[in-house]
């Protein structure tokens, strides 16, 4: 185990779940660690190899800045406490990408959708959300049936997924169908969007081959794609059958 990478990875991890990184606090909270609680067998004289390894990872971090240390009567290490100030250099040194770099792509996507999609405001858009989930009812935030334009629509259900995000990520809450990697992210909305453009009914693999340039990569979001329509639009309770609702067959 690489002890300086998992002290670190954990610390900031914790910083990213916390309310500094929410709020942006000029004052940031402490964020610290008991050793005892990541390293559960420090300390024990049949773990001696644990015991130094772990003792020379800190002692690194401390040289290097990035964390200070308390120790115990007994001169064992007690915590570790992140040094904020020296958070950027962190994230350089474990080249590890920045969580709030990560949620700014996230919002420019989803707002780029939301801006195509011809939606009403996002304060509507969140009410109704909102007074869906009080209810514990399957009211549809979208109904094809409704009289409304074919533009707006086309949109709706994107629309209605992408301003909920938005406000997930605001919160410091993961994104619905966020794995992690930005390009399947983009990819599952720009199928999302795609499906109702269709007018006529299209094979999967033609589908995937015209908006990836890949016959194989809406298979691999398609279950992402059907649990987003089928918790935000207005379809039967068969999964299944969503797709071939929305002009998209088996091949």
């Amino acid at each position: 185990m690489n002890y300086i990478s998992f002290i670190l990875n954990y610390l900031l991890d914790k910083y990213e779940r916390s309310k500094s990184f929410v709020q942006n606090d000029e004052i940031q909270r402490k964020i610290s660690v008991k050793v005892n609680k990541i390293f559960p067998e420090y300390g024990d004289e049949a773990k001696y190899e644990l015991f130094t390894q772990v003792n020379t990872a800190v002692q690194t971090l401390v040289s290097e800045k990035f964390i200070t240390i308390s120790r115990k009567k007994n001169g064992l290490i007690d915590s570790i406490v992140l040094n904020s100030d020296k958070l950027e250099e962190i994230y350089v040194f474990l080249s590890r990408k920045p969580k709030s770099e990560t949620n700014q792509q996230l919002i420019s996507l989803l707002e780029h959708y939301i801006a195509i999609s011809g939606s009403d405001s996002l304060s509507e858009r969140l009410e109704h959300k909102k007074h869906k989930t009080t209810t514990l009812s399957r009211t549809p935030l979208y109904d094809p049936l409704e009289s409304i334009s074919e533009g707006a629509a086309k949109n709706e259900v994107l629309s209605s997924f992408c301003q909920v995000q938005i406000e997930r990520i605001k919160s410091n809450k993961k994104p619905e169908f966020f794995s992690g990697d930005i390009t399947e992210y983009a990819n599952i909305l720009k199928a999302v969007s795609e499906l109702y453009q269709l007018s006529e009914e299209t094979y999967v693999r033609d589908f995937s081959v015209r908006i990836f340039g890949d016959s194989k990569t809406f298979e691999k979001i398609k279950s992402k794609v059907i649990s987003l329509l089928f918790h935000y639009g207005n379809f039967p309770k068969e999964e299944e059958t969503i797709l071939q609702e929305l002009n998209l067959v088996k091949n």
